[in-house]
């Protein structure tokens, strides 16, 4: 751009040396002020954001912080403009002001149809979940189609809200001005469901200790999140798209890992980690690296086709290797609650004519090791009790860790006699196991059999009841129906 205004500035030089007088000092004021007085418009490009909305982005003291800070630090770095916050006190406020043009980029959002009206969008660059949240005394609703005339709290100007104003009208909604406050309704029962992204619910969750709220299904789309250019700059858009491209893979994960690793200490009932965090960031970073791997592959194939037999070799094995992973829990590995839900919806798990019971556990007491031994010890502890349940179940039990310290057995065939008589294995072996932490471990139990015509995830819910009676008649029992 620079060697573009100077032979401009040349040029226009040698025909200054043709004027004399008082026009061929204005003529060249004139022209340095036009010159740099655009390079200078160009440079400073005004952004807003979601101000409440960690850890994707947030305002601070007056400070952008988050995952889309980071990027805009990179944009600072690698591109010739300098991008500077305009502060909102809501992200309805930052979509009106990209309308009105008090700021020209938003650097992390949805594409939707009614937002392509005023805006361009860069290339997909983040993506995450969004997750159904209630209290623990409603049932699991699997997805939006189940919602029923329950109220479901959403976002003001969120992509979401409109997704589901569009294709579920039916379901009677609440906005809210953020994330933060349908949480809180959802805790004092003002609405039954929230739906929110799932990294920034769970930083709410976490801070205001709402131990009483749990993942109740899925959210809808996930967020396939971009750059936001008001309409008219595509000088702008194209310096992005740009600067994100050349990016590396290890610069998108330094990113995340850098805000997915600052931890709250607070008094959080732990049990919400099964919940949101282990299933949820599995689930994340799995369709975050089939992502980039997708696009590197692709971009190989499009610019090297001599390599395309071997790249084709190379993302077969890779896709074996993510069907394993996105089956086995990474800590335990026993299967984890993806596989179970995939297990089910595809009715893989019915035997004609053969009972079948479904066993759900829960470590009594597990927080406390971890407050009083720490989450080595604790992480520890549950890879031990995992090896425990594998040797109890040498036949063609299915078991998984559900999340957290809960697990879940699915046994078939099985009568009840049966699934009473493993869990009292199990809880033999506990009491001949010496555990990593020392002290003793037992744990509680929820034994349901499947009915007939009953759903899977009705009799898992019958068992879950169980296990919460068990549990509050005093733990180490076995909660089974009659």
């Amino acid at each position: 751009m620079y060697l573009r205004y100077a032979d401009v500035m040349c040029r226009v030089c040698i025909e200054l040396q043709r004027v004399k007088g008082l026009l061929k000092t204005q003529l060249s004021v004139l022209l340095f002020y036009c010159l740099f007085s655009d390079v200078l418009a160009q440079t400073h490009v005004p952004y807003c954001i979601d101000p409440s909305w960690l850890p994707y982005e947030a305002i601070q003291d007056g400070k952008h912080i988050g995952l889309s800070a980071d990027y805009i630090q990179y944009l600072n770095d690698n591109t010739t403009y300098q991008f500077q916050l305009v502060e909102t006190k809501s992200w309805q406020q930052s979509i009106n002001f990209i309308k009105q043009g008090k700021c020209l980029v938003l650097p992390m959002l949805n594409h939707s149809a009614e937002r392509a009206t005023f805006m361009d969008f860069s290339k997909i660059y983040f993506s995450s979940p969004n997750f159904l949240i209630s209290d623990i005394e409603q049932p699991f609703m699997q997805s939006f189609e189940n919602i029923g005339n329950r109220t479901l709290g959403v976002t003001a100007g969120y992509r979401i809200t409109e997704y589901i104003a569009k294709n579920h009208p039916q379901i009677n909604t609440v906005v809210f001005e953020n994330e933060l406050a349908g949480l809180i309704a959802v805790a004092s029962g003002e609405v039954d469901l929230f739906v929110g992204s799932v990294h920034s619910v769970n930083n709410h969750i976490q801070n205001l200790g709402l131990a009483e709220l749990k993942i109740a299904g899925w959210g809808g789309p996930d967020d396939y999140l971009r750059m936001g250019v008001s309409k008219g700059h595509e000088a702008i858009l194209q310096n992005i798209d740009q600067a994100l491209s050349a990016m590396t893979r290890d610069q998108h994960f330094e990113i995340y890992n850098r805000w997915n690793d600052v931890k709250i200490i607070d008094n959080t009932n732990y049990k919400l980690i099964w919940q949101l965090t282990i299933g949820a960031l599995f689930l994340f970073t799995l369709i975050l690296v089939r992502y980039f791997s997708v696009k590197r592959y692709n971009h190989h194939l499009t610019t090297k086709n001599h390599q395309l037999n071997d790249l084709q070799h190379q993302l077969l094995r890779t896709n074996a290797d993510l069907q394993k992973i996105s089956q086995q829990d990474g800590l335990t590995h026993l299967y984890n609650r993806h596989y179970f839900n995939h297990l089910i919806s595809n009715q893989d798990f019915k035997q004609k004519g053969q009972p079948l019971c479904l066993i759900f556990i829960d470590l009594d007491w597990f927080k406390e090791i971890n407050d009083e031994y720490g989450h080595v010890v604790g992480d520890q502890v549950l890879r031990e009790f995992a090896k425990l349940l594998k040797l109890c179940c040498p036949n063609d039990e299915i078991v998984c860790r559900w999340g957290g310290e809960e697990f879940v057995i699915m046994k078939q065939p099985s009568e009840l006699t049966d699934a009473k008589t493993l869990c009292i294995g199990i809880q033999n072996h506990m009491k001949n196991h010496s555990f990593n932490h020392g002290a003793e471990l037992t744990c509680s139990f929820g034994v349901a059999q499947l009915q007939t015509e009953e759903s899977i995830l009705s009799c898992l819910e019958r068992a879950d009841q169980l296990l919460y009676q068990a549990k509050a008649k005093g733990r180490n029992r076995i909660g089974i129906s009659a």
